[in-house]
């Protein structure tokens, strides 16, 4: 693997961790208080909530937003009729869904560098790994003297 290579997938792997670990915190939050951040851009007015363990993002157009004031525990209040359901996004994701998708990368990563970092078995060169059961005096591929034939 390339050195540029390497550097990218450290760097994908640390930002996954990073938020492997911010989801956590986020979900055990979620189950001691309601989070709520709301923002406008562009004429929408854009919602995050954390609770119960979910995630609720929401884009809501201004009209939604003057017609409809949302209230703790989902339920609605204000005229529901001016408003159009086309106006309303809302996207629910539970924090285990979101951990288990950020550990994957970090859970790989490591299980890969485990497999590469294993000492290789009997009978084989420590530094390439070539199998010295015909010449256990010398590694033909790498010239490595292993430490058995010295003693």
């Amino acid at each position: 693997m390339s050195r540029f290579v390497r550097i990218v997938v450290n760097v994908v792997t640390l930002l996954s961790l990073l938020l492997c670990v911010a989801t956590a915190v986020l979900w055990v939050r979620s189950h001691m208080r309601e989070d709520r951040s709301t923002w406008q851009a562009f004429g929408h007015q854009w919602e995050c909530i954390s609770t119960d363990g979910r995630l609720a993002i929401g884009n809501y157009f201004e009209a939604a937003v003057m017609a409809v004031r949302r209230l703790p525990g989902g339920a609605h209040e204000g005229p529901l009729l001016n408003v159009d359901p086309a106006d309303v996004l809302e996207v629910h994701v539970r924090f285990r869904w979101l951990f288990l998708m950020f550990a994957v990368i970090p859970a790989l990563r490591l299980l890969t560098l485990r497999r590469a970092k294993t000492r290789p078995g009997d009978g084989l060169c420590a530094r390439c790994g070539y199998d010295l059961r015909a010449t256990p005096e010398r590694c033909p591929e790498c010239g490595a003297v292993p430490a058995e034939a010295l003693g």
